[in-house]
């Protein structure tokens, strides 16, 4: 199954603008997530964002403030994709 996954950013906003990682620019980050069920699609969106956010941060404190990211935004909606896209 395809997911689309809304997670709510507004907590980490101004980090990542004073870190310049712009590939998050809104205060909701929608990620599509094949998955088994909503909970895996959950745990593989906030996987996906932490990654993306630790290949740009290129520095010995990613790791500190990926595990911050992902302590700090959380999953508000997830819905299932149909196969006609709706």
């Amino acid at each position: 199954m395809i997911y689309k996954v809304t997670v709510d950013m507004s907590k980490v906003l101004t980090e990542l603008k004073k870190k310049n990682i712009n590939i998050y620019k809104n205060k909701v980050a929608f990620v599509y997530i094949e998955a088994i069920d909503p909970d895996d699609a959950c745990k593989k969106a906030i996987e996906e964002i932490c990654q993306n956010i630790y290949k740009l941060k290129r520095n010995s404190t990613r790791k500190k403030f990926v595990i911050f990211i992902k302590d700090n935004i959380s999953v508000k909606k997830v819905e299932r994709i149909k196969p006609n896209g709706k």
